[in-house]
This record gives C-alpha cells, structure tokens and sequence, in this order.
C-alpha cells in the first residue's frame, strides 16, 4: 500500500490512534500549531487530523464522523509522470490507459460528495493532459450545473520548451459545489480606502467610475450628454455604450450619480460618475479565476517551504501553503471543516468510466 503523501519521519510525530476499515490499516496522527511552526503530535485540544494510508478506506471512516459536514475539500491527485508510476508514458499518449487515473478518482469522489455539506465545494488540482477528462469525471459524478469555475496557477516561470517555442507555465484548479445554488465564494476585504467624501455629498463616501460599459445597444446607450454648465456634450468612446439610458438619465442626476463640472478641461468629460460606498452589495473580494497567475503561489516557493521543514524528498510538486491558504479564505468561515489529500496510488487494472 502506498502512502497518501506524508512520511512520518520527524522525532517529534507520535502514533495517535490505529484504525482499521475493509481489511486497510490507517495510521492517524494529531497535528497542533505550536511556536509558530508545524508540530504533528498527539494533543489536546485536536486542532487537526491526518491520516496516513490508502484515502479511499481513509474516506469511508470519515464518513462515520463527518458525512455531510465537510465544508470544502481539496485534492492534489497523481497526475505528474513521476506519481503516475510505469504506466506514466502510456498515459500522457493514450486515453484508454488514462482510465487508470479516472477508475482510482471515481469511487473517492462519490465519497467526497457524501462528506460535502450541501453549501461545500470540492478543489482539484490537474495538469493540461488529463484536464479535460477529470473535468468530465466531476460533470457525472458532482452534475455538470455544479461546476463553479476553473482557476489557473502559475507554476514555473519557464518551461525551455525550444521544440513548439511555447512556454507552458500553468496548470489547473477544478471547482465544483455538492449544491451551487448555496454556494458563494466571496472572501477577504476590500480595499475601501479610495472611497472618499471631498465634496461633502450627502451620499456619503464615493469614488468615480467608468460611465460606459463594453456591451450595450446603439438606440439606447449611445447618445449625447449635455453639461448644463458648459454646454459640452460627451459621447463614449468608440465601442463602448452609457451605463444608464435616455429614459434613466435624469434618474441618475437625481440620485448624485451623474454630477456635472461647472468647470473642465476641453478634452475632460464634463461630468462625474459617482459609485457610492453605500451601495456595495459586499464588502468581500471576489474570487478571481486568475488569481493563482501570481509568483506567489508557483511550485518552488511550496519547495523552498519543504526545505524549511526538511521534508523536501518527501512531496512530489508540491503546493505552497498561500495557495491553500487562498482556497480556504474564499470557501470557509471560522471553525468550518476541511479536508485535503494528497493522493498517491498503485494503478488497478483499467476500467472503462461507464462499466
């Protein structure tokens, strides 16, 4: 049996706890924060568990405790050469014998949807060759109305690719809710600082906008607006159309909106767009889908983190503790659970997905 992805190799790790579930022997150790740092021992009060053994017999213990309680759940399967083992070169050139990716993740994800409450969300971390065909998995498995986005990471700066002269530099993240009607990843403040009142509005706290939008229709969005101070008219630029219409105009100059310059340069627009603070429907970050193109969160600042630990040897492409730490910010709230693999496995013989 291969491990799912941690060693216990360090003095400090104590045994917890053995369990055995269909024959498979997990081995569960308790982690805490201590001084700043990582300290997997067994102490009070439990701030983590993590299981050493094969996930799918780890999965269904979990079910015991926690089916229908886990908020968000993050997994890194085996899709780089070196994880994939023997069959790894068949694998990158043939669908069929990527089968074995798909039969080994197909049974876990049915667990891992059990576990999910109904406002979870399930992450996956895949590469550009078996992208497609994951992708297709969680659409049977998850429904493919609950598939929420598809972030990318940036995980090396260059690639040295001189044969196609393209630099591959990124890889995936599949998201996927158990219900996506209850889903919502907002996470992380604003920055409101801009917001500011110099004009004293009633309003309250604004700052100026762009009055024009991308999208729009020529009869309605596209028209004059007359400065009633210095009779200069403004057109949006080319290609783009008013945010409001003719019919709304005088409705946004009521509401502080539209606020006309008694005086202005001959090439300014002659009004203010304001969007005031109040209005805010949040005060939370969107979660962007390029979020992760940052150097932040590239596989070599997740090494240079294993070398701090001395557990450099033990990971195979790993992922950096920001990245993890981003996941979380948008898809939990305090004290909610969460669950992560890092899954390692022997192929079992290739299956088609529909037998």
């Amino acid at each position: 049996m291969r491990n799912c992805g941690f060693q216990a190799r360090n003095k400090g790790v104590t045994k917890a706890v053995m369990t055995e579930v269909e024959g498979e022997e997990s081995t569960i150790y308790r982690s805490k924060q201590a001084k700043g740092e990582v300290s997997l021992v067994n102490a009070t009060p439990l701030k983590h568990t993590l299981i050493i053994g094969d996930n799918y017999p780890a999965l269904q213990n979990l079910l015991i405790t926690y089916k229908e309680k886990v908020k968000v759940i993050y997994i890194d399967p085996p899709y780089g050469k070196d994880d994939l083992g023997e069959f790894a070169k068949t694998n990158y050139h043939n669908a069929i014998t990527r089968d074995n990716l798909l039969s080994m993740l197909y049974p876990r994800l049915q667990l891992a949807k059990e576990l999910l409450k109904d406002d979870g969300v399930i992450f996956c971390s895949i590469d550009d060759k078996n992208q497609a065909y994951v992708k297709c998995l969680f659409d049977e498995v998850f429904g493919e109305g609950n598939f929420v986005a598809d972030f990318i990471r940036k995980t090396k700066s260059t690639t040295n690719d001189a044969k196609t002269g393209v630099n591959y530099q990124h890889e995936f993240l599949l998201c996927y809710a158990k219900n996506k009607e209850n889903v919502n990843l907002l996470g992380g403040e604003k920055d409101l600082s801009k917001y500011t009142n110099p004009d004293n509005d009633p309003n309250g706290a604004w700052v100026s906008s762009d009055p024009t939008a991308k999208s729009g229709d020529m009869k309605t969005g596209y028209f004059a607006v007359k400065n009633p101070y210095t009779g200069k008219e403004d057109y949006p630029t080319n290609g783009r159309f008013w945010r409001f219409s003719q019919n709304t105009l005088q409705k946004h100059i009521d509401e502080g909106h539209i606020c006309f310059k008694e005086e202005h340069k001959e090439n300014e627009r002659g009004f203010i767009y304001k969007r005031y603070l109040k209005e805010l429907k949040t005060n939370l970050r969107t979660f962007d889908s390029l979020k992760f193109v940052e150097n932040a969160f590239m596989n070599q600042v997740a090494t240079k983190e294993l070398l701090d630990l001395n557990l450099a040897e033990v990971f195979t492409y790993p992922k950096g503790v920001d990245f993890i730490k981003e996941i979380l910010r948008h898809s939990t709230t305090p004290n909610t659970q969460t669950q992560a693999t890092k899954e390692q496995f022997t192929p079992p013989p290739p299956r088609s997905l529909a037998a």
